[in-house]
């Protein structure tokens, strides 16, 4: 895949196979919409080591706003949202947060944010969170262009 320049996707990946595609990859590899397993118990979210590990090869974290990988009990805010992603910067540096939303993967569970119109409710969730006007800028676009003119 790195030698025909395609993006590895490692969200619907097993643990095994996420630890495969970096040992092997010579490129950043992308989790496109992948949370704090620390944060909500979901084996589909990544564990801090995973992320450490993603940020060291260069890759990128997609925030998932699917209320189950944000919360337990899959009733989420804003605020939850921002909070995996203070939490990836705290892990993985400000390299690390995307946004993937998976918007249209998932119909259960309680979510402030359903629609690409409520974005600037994670905007503003991001600022609460003490995110700078630089790091919000990486979250919503500019981590993801970097991997892409890696890669691509």
């Amino acid at each position: 895949m790195n030698r025909l320049g395609m993006l590895i996707d490692v969200s619907h990946m097993s643990d095994g196979g996420f630890w495969d595609c970096i040992k092997h990859s010579t490129k950043p590899i992308v989790a496109s919409h992948s949370n704090a397993r620390v944060l909500c118990p979901a084996r589909r979210n990544m564990t801090d080591d995973m992320f450490k590990a993603l940020a060291e090869k260069g890759g990128v974290s997609g925030v998932n706003f699917y209320p189950y990988f944000v919360q337990k009990d899959g009733k989420c805010t804003a605020d939850d949202i921002a909070s995996h992603v203070a939490h990836m910067i705290q892990v993985g540096g400000e390299d690390l947060p995307a946004v993937g939303t998976d918007f249209d993967g998932y119909d259960r569970g309680e979510s402030e944010i359903t629609h690409v119109s409520q974005m600037d409710l994670f905007y503003h969730a991001m600022e609460k969170a003490g995110l700078t006007p630089r790091q919000i800028d990486k979250v919503c676009y500019e981590n993801v262009l970097c991997v892409m003119q890696e890669v691509l």
